[in-house]
């Protein structure tokens, strides 16, 4: 049986008027969902990632093919089968020119978009293995990302070498034959590369998921949101028999491409959509402080001697707090978006907190006494007295926690050594 079949019979308006309409409403859809995904990017991490900036440049082929479908659906093509006994009029004929030539367009659109969203898929997938991943699975993840230019202009070269003289694509009488007409070069060669990529989305990351070191709970989310790309195998089969058996009617050819655009959005960005639901995935880090006991005090925290009485402090124990801060942030640094995260054969794993150790400093003037003017060698009383500052010390009770004001003692009036109040 040959490929080629003569032209479906003309339609009226009305029966092309649903898929002008469901067309626009996915092309929206899919943007909104581009965006929603954008913007929960933006909110948590404050950046974008790569993959995001592959979702981001699909908006573009997006509404581009939109703002070629809408003239192709109201102009028609030249893949039309005349009544017989009917001429068309020359502006007519003109359209249908016009919205051949935009057909050519549209065709290379509709894979621009899907391949950027595969792109940002398997960008998110090498997000996930990182760096510690295995030398086999970054060759095969480099392999896929090179197929895919290679796929997609294949896909080109189909939709513009399959009708020869090239002016003959958008010639409306005579018929330029169905090689001219139909584009099935283009749909055969777009269907073998999509359903090939996307079933290598998903034979490739499932195992590496299945055989890592995640929780089974996140294993069976990444699998499932990994098995999306499935949907879009069976709308890139299905749609092919439904076109060849209404002999490539345009409208119903851009119904099923609109459809197929819709799922692998869904598909793509699913990944990055579920991760915000589930409050996974990358996070901007944020400054908090988190207080522990005395009893938790690791390590790497210089514990303070107390003694009764006044202690005391070197005047950088302020310094040794910033240092011990400065580790233990620098101890968090595992990516939660890692599936082999790269001390994944260290045994020790746990990281011990690091306290800020507060104390409440007392501050007292050292000042020789004088001798008494009378006896000397009264009591003994030569040495060295102490005069805190303003006469009041402020400390709590038991002269540990920070915060209290309540005077201890109030040494305004210090007895001499004859006894009587000093200073008068």
């Amino acid at each position: 049986m040959a490929l080629y079949s003569p032209p479906p019979p003309a339609r009226p308006f009305s029966d092309t008027k649903p898929v002008l309409l469901v067309s626009w409403w996915i092309t929206i859809f899919c943007a909104v969902t581009i965006v929603v995904r954008l913007l929960g990017r933006w909110v948590r991490v404050e950046k974008l990632f790569l993959e995001d900036t592959y979702v981001a440049a699909a908006l573009i082929p997006l509404f581009l093919r939109m703002a070629f479908v809408h003239p192709i659906l109201i102009y028609g093509t030249n893949n039309v089968l005349v009544p017989d006994g009917s001429v068309l009029s020359d502006e007519e004929a003109q359209r249908r020119s016009i919205g051949s030539r935009l057909v050519l367009v549209s065709r290379i659109l509709q894979p621009a978009i899907l391949w950027l969203l595969k792109a940002a898929t398997l960008e998110f997938f090498h997000r996930l293995v990182g760096q510690a991943g295995k030398k086999r699975y970054n060759l095969l993840l480099r392999s896929l990302l090179v197929s895919l230019p290679v796929t997609f202009l294949a896909i080109i070269i189909a939709d513009l070498a399959e009708c020869r003289p090239f002016p003959h694509y958008w010639q409306v009488v005579p018929d330029p034959g169905g090689q001219c007409r139909q584009g099935y070069a283009q749909l055969l060669t777009l269907t073998v590369c999509n359903v090939l990529t996307d079933l290598l989305l998903v034979v490739f990351p499932v195992p590496i998921v299945v055989r890592s070191r995640l929780s089974m709970g996140r294993k069976v989310i990444l699998v499932g949101l990994f098995c999306l790309h499935v949907p879009t195998v069976v709308v890139a089969i299905y749609r092919v028999p439904k076109i060849l058996q209404e002999d490539g009617y345009q409208p119903t050819r851009t119904m099923w491409a609109s459809a197929e655009i819709l799922v692998a959005t869904f598909a793509a960005n699913a990944l990055a959509i579920g991760t915000f639901v589930r409050g996974t995935g990358a996070k901007k880090k944020r400054l908090r402080y988190e207080p522990h006991s005395e009893s938790g005090l690791g390590s790497s925290a210089r514990r303070e001697s107390r003694v009764k009485g006044i202690s005391r402090h070197k005047s950088n124990s302020g310094d040794d707090d910033e240092a011990a801060a400065r580790g233990s942030a620098s101890s968090r640094s595992g990516s939660p978006d890692l599936l082999f995260p790269k001390n994944r054969f260290d045994s020790s794993t746990a990281d011990n907190a690091t306290a800020v150790v507060k104390t409440t400093t007392i501050n007292i003037t050292v000042s020789p006494a004088p001798s008494p003017p009378h006896d000397e060698d009264r009591d003994g009383t030569r040495g060295l007295m102490l005069r805190p500052v303003n006469g009041v010390v402020m400390a709590s009770i038991r002269g540990r926690q920070r915060g209290s004001a309540i005077p201890l003692q109030n040494l305004n009036a210090l007895p001499d050594a004859h006894g009587g109040p000093r200073g008068q």
